[in-house]
């Protein structure tokens, strides 16, 4: 889930963004951490809108249930 909030002044760039991420499948945690922090480092969208504004994430993991 993405969510963020507008700035009122002008120009109406984004005040901050937050990215959560829910990972519901059994994965190595610690390799997902890492993707996402490398595609946080290196992803051209990424890395513009973190110009004009706070970015933030988690990564949350949900277990299967047996």
């Amino acid at each position: 889930m993405v969510t963020g909030e507008k700035r009122i002044e002008t120009p109406p760039t984004l005040k901050w963004v937050h990215l959560a991420i829910a990972v519901t499948s059994d994965v190595n945690e610690n390799q997902v951490i890492k993707s996402v922090e490398l595609a946080s480092k290196y992803c051209s969208i990424h890395e513009t809108i973190s110009k004009v504004t706070v970015m933030s994430h988690e990564v949350r993991f949900i277990k299967p249930e047996a």
